[in-house]
């Protein structure tokens, strides 16, 4: 996603949650899962069982298609237009934190439908939200297929700039209203803002339908700002944010062979996302500190 910060988008969202079983979980209802019994960090999340025990940390993943895991082919948990899958940095964090899933993240949701559609189904007693959105309202895929196909530089230069005006206006104010119906949906929540990788490496590149050297540095840029927007805005509202970039750098588009963790264009739905290496190796890495 992080031409991303232009990224818009592409598919309507219904922001209805999972109902398929996750593999090696037990389903306990409609979009929740369930990864295990151990503890939540240190931190006791939710009512005890008795003295000294605690339940599961309940999770919820809400926002577009960097959230539901769309990059890795497999779509188990939600096919057309969701595209969730059990190999999202939610599910594995879950898994590793063996936590309870409530999984509403939905390919090309844009950031208000992310408030109106998926919020809202937050469950009262969730323990940790995590979000992660607004590359689709800076224009994703938009400004990637300008930046693509124009016979210009300039032309690219100026999709870029719309999409860092909406980064700086839009992104802020829709994650505000984020927060503050995901505070009313669930008090006692943890809510963390997790960013989104840059897309290319910016050196000599013989991978088909990919932008020039300047473009690319042009549209990281563009991600650059977007997460500086994220975290900003994040800070403001009190809330935790994930810096997913150190992870993938080297390892963009034009990363030397069998070191890329972002699909090339051509790949489908999976243009322009992680692979399962980079939601594993980039994401879950990142998360590592959510406890």
């Amino acid at each position: 996603m992080l031409a991303v910060l232009l990224l818009a988008g592409a598919v309507a969202v219904p922001g209805q949650a999972v109902a398929a079983p996750l593999p090696s979980a037990g389903s306990t209802g409609t979009g929740t899962h369930g990864f295990g019994s151990r503890a939540f960090g240190s931190r006791a999340f939710g009512p005890r069982t008795g003295p000294g025990e605690r339940i599961r940390p309940r999770m919820v993943v809400v926002g577009d298609s960097f959230a539901a895991g769309v990059g890795t082919g497999r779509y188990d948990l939600a096919g057309r237009p969701c595209l969730r899958s059990s190999q999202a940095y939610g599910p594995l964090l879950a898994t590793r934190l063996d936590g309870n899933l409530t999984f509403l993240a939905c390919s090309g949701a844009k950031m208000n439908e992310v408030v109106r559609k998926q919020i809202p189904k937050i469950p009262r007693e969730t323990d940790l939200v995590l979000i992660t959105m607004g590359g689709n309202d800076t224009g994703f895929m938009p400004v990637l297929s300008v930046c693509t196909l124009a016979s210009d530089d300039e032309t690219c230069r100026t999709a870029v700039r719309v999409g860092k005006a909406a980064a700086v206006t839009v992104v802020p104010v829709q994650l505000a209203a984020a927060v503050m119906l995901s505070r009313r949906r669930a008090p006692r929540a943890r809510i963390v803002v997790v960013g989104y990788p840059k897309l290319f490496e910016t050196g000599r590149c013989t991978a088909a339908f990919v932008p020039n050297q300047w473009r690319r540095k042009l549209l990281n840029e563009g991600a650059d700002l977007l997460n500086n927007a994220l975290r900003s805005a994040s800070r403001s509202l009190e809330v935790g944010y994930v810096d997913v970039g150190r992870q993938f750098v080297g390892h963009g588009i034009c990363a030397p062979e069998g070191k890329a963790w972002i699909n090339p264009p051509g790949s489908g739905p999976d243009s322009y996302h992680p692979t399962p290496t980079g939601y594993e190796q980039g994401y879950l890495t990142a998360l590592s500190a959510v406890r």
